[in-house]
């Protein structure tokens, strides 16, 4: 019985000591700290010159405004930063799980910095600090480089002879022809003047093009293409990849920011919904599939050289159903859909990028018969380009 109690008392005091070692070291929500400011600033808008700026290895604070008590110098653990250009856009973020803006592990990051300009906003967002065993965030900051710039809205030249569309997320509906008409023969339009006209020969306007499936459309990712255009520019390329869009896929183009005068202004961007069906030059049967004939048509698209749409139906003409997956070597791979049997602007986009070696699997197939109210399921179909 002596042993047994002893033994009671052992377990009860490793069980003490195990709980004490699993209690969390942080809070899982950082602690508001309203006492200190990142940089000890407390200005809505910082500005900083670009080599002050470059100078930061991180963000730290040395002042309780509180009780307006100087601490020793403390350093951020983590804080996440966004580079936008002259209008503030935000296009490149990065999250530091080390607070550290002098990271050797942070190439592109590095570039960012290499890049920064002036008149540029920078965003530095949930800025914690570890202090007394917790974890506090305090006050995001916004950072301008040397002065504060706000651009004025162009009054006379926009992209187009009609209006933008605001906000940006309302579209202008129009059709493949039509927009490719407006880009080779009214793209750069005085409204003022009532012509065609570019102030800058030698400006650049960023276009992308992109699935209906996005949703923001300033998102990067592998589905969109972007291009650089001006009066100059060589327009087949992307006129080709026009053609090549689906019902609802989106065109658009980012505003700019420009130097008229010696003053700054920009042009509000615009917004282009596809309205076109896809009309399906080629169909192959995906119940009897002839590969070798599928790699041919996956060539001919690779060079802008299929006309019209594909599209993949039963043996019935029915419409197929399917997922395609690129599978690059290599390389992770990317899955994309169709309820409507056509192999779409995206997948056409993800086509071109394989080589020769890379696989594409064709899965989920199947056909939807609504007045039987059936179901048909056909074989997956694994190709790999020669």
């Amino acid at each position: 019985m002596k042993h047994l109690l002893l033994l009671s008392i052992l377990f009860f005091c490793l069980l003490g000591n195990a709980q004490t070692k699993e209690e969390l070291v942080y809070p899982v929500v950082p602690i508001l700290d309203k006492c200190h400011q990142a940089l000890d600033n407390t200005d809505s808008i910082i500005i900083l010159s670009k080599k002050e700026f470059l100078h930061l290895k991180g963000i730290w604070t040395t002042l309780d405004t509180c009780y307006n008590y100087a601490e020793d110098t403390l350093w951020a653990k983590n804080l996440d930063i966004t580079f936008g250009g002259l209008m503030d856009d935000g296009r490149v973020n990065y999250l530091l799980g080390d607070g550290n803006l002098k990271s050797v592990y942070q190439s592109s990051l590095k570039a960012s910095l290499s890049h920064i300009k002036s008149y540029d906003h920078i965003h530095i967002r949930d800025i914690q600090f570890e202090r007394n065993g917790g974890l506090y965030q305090v006050e995001d900051i916004h950072i301008v480089i040397d002065s504060l710039v706000v651009p004025e809205r162009d009054t006379c030249w926009q992209y187009f002879p009609m209006p933008p569309v605001e906000p940006m997320h309302h579209n202008i509906k129009v059709s493949k022809e039509h927009f490719i008409t407006l880009l080779t023969d009214s793209f750069g339009y005085n409204s003022c003047k009532n012509k065609i006209e570019w102030h800058d020969t030698n400006q650049k306007v960023e276009m992308w093009i992109a699935p209906r499936s996005l949703v923001d459309h300033f998102t990067v990712n592998s589905f969109i293409n972007d291009y650089n255009i001006r009066p100059s520019s060589d327009l087949i390329r992307p006129i080709n990849e026009i053609k090549s869009l689906g019902h609802a896929d989106i065109i658009a183009f980012r505003r700019s920011v420009y130097l008229k005068a010696g003053k700054y202004y920009f042009t509000p961007g615009y917004r282009f919904t596809i309205t076109d069906k896809v009309e399906c030059a080629t169909s192959i049967n995906i119940e009897e599939p002839n590969t070798d004939f599928l790699i041919h048509v996956f060539k001919l698209i690779q060079m802008d050289s299929l006309p019209g749409g594909l599209c993949f139906v039963n043996s019935k003409g029915e419409p197929i159903s399917f997922k395609a997956v690129m599978i690059p070597q290599g390389g992770n791979p990317s899955m994309m859909s169709s309820g409507e049997g056509t192999f779409n602007s995206a997948m056409i986009i993800r086509l071109k990028k394989l080589v020769s070696g890379d696989k594409i699997l064709l899965e989920g197939l199947y056909s939807h018969n609504p007045h039987e109210n059936k179901k048909s399921n056909y074989k997956s179909i694994v190709i790999t380009l020669p």
